[in-house]
């Protein structure tokens, strides 16, 4: 008999907060359900949010850190790509006037999606 569980957890593709249950057969995300009393979904998600299991499986995500070169893409490691990027956000603040609220929406998403 599979294992099945209902995993209450929060949409991760933008800064609303959306209610989700997980369902989650054997360790593995099998499905979305909307949470219907959820303050902020009230039940209903956007296109994002209904296909994030399809992003997750999809046979083409990134698994590594890449980087373009010449045109192609070459895999380069965690500690390179981490400090790439945050030597390119450092050289744009530094830069700039202003933070914008799309900037400080980047920078909290890096450690969502593993950065």
């Amino acid at each position: 008999m599979k294992q099945k569980q209902s995993v209450p957890s929060v949409c991760p593709y933008c800064g609303r907060g959306c209610g989700v249950y997980v369902i989650v057969e054997e360790g593995i995300a099998k499905n979305i359900e909307y949470m219907e009393d959820h303050p902020v979904c009230q039940g209903a998600l956007c296109p994002k949010g209904n296909a994030a299991l399809q992003v997750v499986y999809d046979p083409e995500r990134l698994r590594y850190p890449m980087k373009k070169e010449n045109g192609s893409r070459k895999r380069i490691g965690w500690d390179e790509s981490t400090n790439l990027i945050s030597s390119k956000l450092m050289a744009n603040t530094i830069c700039s006037s202003s933070i914008t609220s799309a900037f400080l929406f980047l920078i909290a998403s890096l450690p969502v999606h593993g950065l």
